[in-house]
């Protein structure tokens, strides 16, 4: 049985493919982080009052990891999502993962510089990823 969804099924498809998809790379590379900056034993993740003074004792390499994270999920979330839903659910998928990034900053403070680094390292990752679909696709379908 072949399953056959109309263009906009696989935008959508594509998209949630593609924001999954980024969304475990950027969990994945995190942990990786954590292993060279790993948190205090014990600590509580849903205390905002301890993340904040975590996050100021931080080393700048520790952020440059979750912005390596944060690139690394708009590049594989943009590639997962136009290779099923084509150009828009890429850059759709890659915009929601920015947006993930910026929740984040809500939620717990960073040093003022990481905020315009999340956009432009989602930015270029999203713009990776369309080329590398590009490249796959041979300019047929996608990007």
């Amino acid at each position: 049985m072949k399953l056959s969804l109309n263009p906009n099924g696989k935008a959508i498809l594509g998209t949630v493919a593609g924001v999954i998809v980024g969304g475990i790379m950027v969990g994945f590379s995190e942990k990786i982080g954590h292993s060279f900056f790993p948190p205090p034993e014990g600590l509580d993740f849903n205390d905002p009052v301890v993340l904040k003074k975590l996050i100021a004792t931080l080393p700048v390499g520790a952020f440059l990891f979750v912005l390596l994270a944060y690139g690394l999920g708009a590049i594989a979330g943009s590639i997962t999502g136009g290779l099923i839903g084509g150009r828009n659910a890429a850059v759709i998928a890659g915009a929601i993962l920015c947006l993930f990034g910026f929740m984040n900053l809500l939620m717990i403070p960073h040093p003022i510089w990481f905020g315009p680094c999340v956009l432009v390292v989602n930015g270029l990752g999203t713009i990776l990823g369309l080329q590398v679909n590009k490249a796959i696709r041979g300019n047929k379908g996608c990007c």
